[in-house]
């Protein structure tokens, strides 16, 4: 039976399983702690990603996972979600903001290159327009009559 499956399901405010030598990946049972506002998971030596199923604790507010040995990309979290994810060794820890802004700058690049293209392209067809028009004789016939 997991630690979590059934005895703490209803367990609200606060967890705090900081400095407890804890090893290991975190569990995914974890996330049916739906009511749980805080969860302190800090100072241990819990490895490997942080599950993609936290980010369905519901009331969870708070999340701190420092100074673990924890790597990956951190899961799309609500916005009201405070997460500490520092002191994890090598800094292998990467937000999905920072990706997401990373991949904003490469769309940006991309749309920045092909507006250019087009602009170029619709140049030279109008230049190439222009050029290839036949001329019109510019002098002008005028008949007096008298």
């Amino acid at each position: 039976m997991e630690l979590f499956e059934y005895a703490w399901v209803n367990l609200q405010i606060a967890l705090n399983l900081s400095t407890n030598l804890l090893q290991g990946a975190i569990p995914e049972t974890l996330s049916r702690l739906k009511d749980l506002e805080i969860l302190d998971l800090s100072n241990n030596n819990l490895s490997g990603e942080i599950p993609e199923s936290l980010t369905g604790m519901g009331s969870l507010n708070q999340l701190i996972l420092s100074n673990n040995q924890l790597d990956g990309v951190i899961p799309d979290f609500k916005p009201y979600v405070s997460l500490n994810a520092s002191g994890n060794p090598g800094h292998k820890i990467k937000t999905s903001e920072k990706l997401a802004r990373k991949k904003g700058r490469q769309n940006g690049v991309i749309i920045v290159v092909g507006v250019g293209a087009f602009l170029l392209v619709s140049f030279i067809f109008f230049l190439l327009l222009f050029l290839s028009e036949p001329k019109r004789d510019r002098t002008r016939t005028i008949s007096v009559q008298r």
